[in-house]
C-alpha cells in the first residue's frame, strides 16, 4: 500500500481496519480469514504487530509454496500449510516443499 506521500506501507491482511499510519490505529472489532489468522487471535479475538507478521508469513508461504493456507485435498499431515512447513523445518527438510 501507499500512504499520501506514496511511500510504501506494509498493509492491512484482514485483522485490523485500514490504518492511517500517522495518525495512529485503533481496531475495534477482529475480522479476517481463519487460514491466516495467528493462533493467539483466534483465543484471544486481539490483533497485535506479531499477528500482523504471522499473517504476512502465511502470504509468503503461499506464494512460496505455490498453495493455499488450507487444502483439504491435500494428504491429512499436509492439509494446514503452515503445520505442514514447520514440521519440515524441524526435521531439515525444507526443500520438500517444491518436491
Amino acid at each position: 500500500m501507499l500512504d499520501s506521500n506514496f511511500n510504501a506501507k506494509l498493509g492491512d491482511f484482514g485483522l485490523a481496519r485500514l490504518v492511517d499510519h500517522e495518525k495512529g490505529y485503533q481496531t475495534t472489532v477482529l475480522v479476517g480469514t481463519m487460514e491466516y489468522m495467528a493462533p493467539e487471535c483466534a483465543v484471544t479475538g486481539q490483533a497485535s504487530k506479531e499477528s500482523d507478521v504471522y499473517s504476512f508469513g502465511v502470504v509468503a508461504l503461499e506464494i512460496a509454496c505455490g498453495r493455499k493456507p488450507i487444502d483439504v485435498r491435500m494428504e491429512e499431515s499436509k492439509i494446514r500449510m503452515v503445520e505442514w512447513v514447520w514440521e519440515l523445518y524441524g526435521r531439515g527438510s525444507l526443500s520438500k516443499l517444491w518436491t
